[in-house]
């Protein structure tokens, strides 16, 4: 046998990431056959699960379509509530008018600031960090911005 090379584990690593189902029955990710070929729609309730037959040990994997789909129609399947910057980085694509975008917008004291210390006290007194995080989408913004 040959030795894995850092080629193959990237390609593997490719293959899981894009192509992997999450049962979560079976608690494992999963290669199922034709289950890649549905496409995301983040309107799309339709859902994958694992179940196993009457007097059966082995699972199989069945897909619940969320309406009544007509003859050569496309099924959609919602990969979740992902943002393109995800949706890019582990399925290779961005979908146009995303409801899940947002943009994070990271605040921090400065630690170079005189009264660094002072402004940390004060936040923590408040429940708060040093360093925040909030996410921006396009229809809303965080109760802590406004």
């Amino acid at each position: 046998p040959e030795a894995l090379t850092f080629e193959m584990f990237e390609w593997a690593m490719a293959v899981l990431f894009s192509r992997a189902i999450n049962m979560r029955e079976m608690d494992a990710l999963v290669l199922a056959p034709y289950a890649d070929l549905l496409n995301h729609s983040p309107s799309s309730n339709a859902i994958f699960e694992a179940e196993k037959p009457w007097l059966s040990d082995s699972y199989e994997v069945v897909c619940y379509a969320d309406r009544l789909y007509g003859q050569m129609e496309q099924v959609y399947l919602s990969y979740g509530k992902r943002s393109n910057q995800e949706l890019l980085l582990l399925y290779g694509f961005v979908i146009d008018r995303n409801p899940f975008d947002e943009v994070v917008l990271k605040v921090a004291l400065d630690p170079e600031d005189p009264r660094f210390e002072e402004k940390k006290a004060f936040l923590r007194r408040a429940g708060r960090d040093e360093a925040m995080s909030f996410p921006l989408r396009v229809d809303r913004f965080p109760d802590e911005l406004i």
